[in-house]
């Protein structure tokens, strides 16, 4: 499950999972634009569970992971406003951070619970999913915040996921993975390939992560946040598809 490194560009090979089936639509944020629709749960979140969720393309669902941790931990969540059918607002803050016993008196101070604000917008336009993300801290003294995102994307049709059974599927094609883009591929058994293209506003440290997570590699962040300071970022997930269609049993 190594990276490969190939000139200019990195690759990772994908590692198929098994569809939980959707069987519990209950607390779902949806947001929808044209063909494209998001069901998040009530951090932000898109995490394989039994609720479906996913960002989606028609029938596909094209990205089947996108998990926030801030500084190791899922924020707590504030406040969620339904801005309406395509842009919502959730806001969020650090918890209860698990105690680190200090032994070096120089060690990195830990912020305190409830003193970083964190603030995911995210709307649907041109044919993608935008979040930016705003982190802030409250606190008078600085502190070094690191936000990971944790991304998949499986494909799975959305017949597959509310349980239907296919007799065959087509093949995730390895992850293309570079600081301010990643993008995962599939190949359908008609020969059409869909990607989808994750892209950072600001380069990303990636490294891919162990089986049984929610996802299959982890961009990462690390900022030093003077009191009062904040800093932004913007990821964005969009579809593209190549190949053509080719029917079998066609003419001559």
């Amino acid at each position: 499950g190594a990276m490969t490194h190939a000139p200019g560009r990195e690759t990772l090979l994908p590692r198929p999972r098994s569809i939980v089936r959707a069987t519990d639509l209950g607390a779902v944020r949806v947001l929808k634009h044209g063909s494209l629709f998001a069901l998040c749960d009530a951090f932000g979140d898109v995490r394989p569970d039994t609720r479906g969720l996913g960002i989606y393309d028609g029938d596909t669902r094209v990205l089947s992971c996108a998990a926030l941790r801030v500084d190791g931990q899922r924020p707590v969540v504030l406040r969620s406003d339904d801005g309406g059918a395509w842009r919502a607002v959730v806001e969020l803050t650090n918890g209860d951070l698990r105690e680190t016993p200090q032994t070096e008196p120089s060690a990195e101070p830990r912020p305190r619970r409830e003193s970083i604000g964190i603030t995911r917008e995210r709307w649907l336009a041109g044919a993608a999913f935008h979040e930016r993300i705003t982190v802030a801290n409250f606190a008078l003294i600085p502190y070094q915040v690191t936000v990971e995102l944790e991304l998949d994307a499986d494909f799975a049709d959305i017949f597959e996921v509310r349980g239907a059974h296919r007799d065959e599927r087509g093949e995730l094609l390895p992850i293309e993975v570079g600081p301010e883009r990643v993008v995962f591929g599939y190949r359908g058994i008609a020969g059409i390939e869909t990607r989808t293209t994750v892209e950072f506003s600001e380069p990303a440290a990636i490294r891919s992560v162990a089986d049984g997570a929610d996802g299959r590699l982890v961009a990462s962040w690390s900022w030093p946040l003077s009191g009062g300071a904040r800093r932004h970022l913007e990821w964005s997930a969009s579809v593209g598809f190549a190949g053509t269609y080719e029917p079998t049993g066609a003419m001559p």
